[in-house]
């Protein structure tokens, strides 16, 4: 073989290289489902889902969904509800993988194998809506041929309830940027604490201040991160409960931290204080690297901590 058919099938492999995984999957190579599809899938949600997720249900989570179950439109508005394309980003194919929907205490029957088949390939081809339109006449009743409002939407509660609940889901946005700070201030705090301990000197003023911050942030942290997990899926428990209230934990710890710190820093020589700011930081410490790992295994999974061989 000559040096120009190598170099040519080389440059060949070169490109299919990166151009393989831009043309893979692409549009073009997604086969279209009928047109009746959508409206299949409107008939499982009602059949399955409505029944739980009612406006006067006493689930938070149900009540909050309601119109989900009824309205193929506001599924696909709901971030995260269904990315379509792509069914394991979606989180109504996530629940419904994990046999989390219906749950086991529901009435409703159990999705068949075909209906769940039907849901996953309906969010692999797009998610379209087909024929289903939302219906903006005086007399929509909610048939299973349209997508219309639902009856609180029509007396105007609902879009004021939703307002409120996107401005608590953007506030919870915020917990991923924060809770980093009060994370390292109070093992850095906790450290420094060590340190002294050893020997070292000068170091209590920058425990202090790292127990002010750390204080401070793990109150946002733990405020936001209750307004995130108000929004977090089924598939994230038990991991998100504990998560949760660990980070309030670690919130009222810090708070303890910083009065035994503040009361150990008005005393001059030898104080009780000393010793209680200690344990409190070590205990602080590793409920806050508990908390953490919780909020690494609901980012990344359970396995991201895995080891590599």
């Amino acid at each position: 073989m000559s040096a120009r058919a190598l170099l040519g099938g080389a440059a060949r492999l070169v490109v299919l290289a990166y151009l393989g995984p831009l043309t893979a999957g692409s549009p073009q190579d997604v086969v279209p489902l009928s047109g009746d599809v959508p409206r299949q899938v409107l008939s499982v949600l009602r059949s399955r889902c409505a029944e739980c997720h009612t406006p006067d249900s006493e689930d938070a989570k149900a009540q909050r969904h309601w119109d989900k179950a009824n309205d193929l439109a506001a599924t696909l508005a709901q971030e995260d509800m269904v990315v379509p394309g792509s069914p394991d980003d979606s989180d109504l194919w996530l629940v419904i993988d994990d046999d989390e929907m219906p749950p086991p205490d529901s009435e409703a029957d159990p999705l068949t194998a075909e209906e769940r088949t039907l849901i996953h390939d309906w969010i692999a081809s797009g998610a379209p809506l087909g024929e289903l339109v939302p219906d903006t006449s005086d007399n929509a009743n909610g048939s299973p041929d349209t997508i219309g409002p639902g009856p609180d939407e029509e007396h105007g509660s609902k879009p004021s309830e939703e307002r409120g609940a996107n401005v608590r889901r953007w506030f919870g946005r915020l917990h991923p940027s924060i809770v980093h700070f009060p994370i390292a201030l109070l093992l850095a705090a906790a450290f420094a604490e060590v340190l002294i301990l050893c020997g070292a000197h000068g170091l209590q003023p920058a425990v202090r201040f790292c127990v002010v911050l750390g204080f401070l942030g793990a109150v946002a942290a733990a405020s936001l991160g209750w307004l995130a997990g108000e929004f977090a899926m089924q598939t994230k428990e038990p991991q998100l409960t504990w998560h949760r209230w660990l980070g309030v934990g670690t919130a009222v710890l810090a708070l303890l931290v910083l009065l035994a710190s503040e009361a150990r820093a008005r005393q001059e020589g030898p104080s009780p204080w000393t010793a209680r700011t200690r344990w409190l930081l070590l205990l602080t410490a590793v409920v806050v690297s508990v908390t953490g790992h919780l909020g690494g295994i609901l980012t990344h999974g359970k396995d991201y901590l895995s080891l590599p061989w």
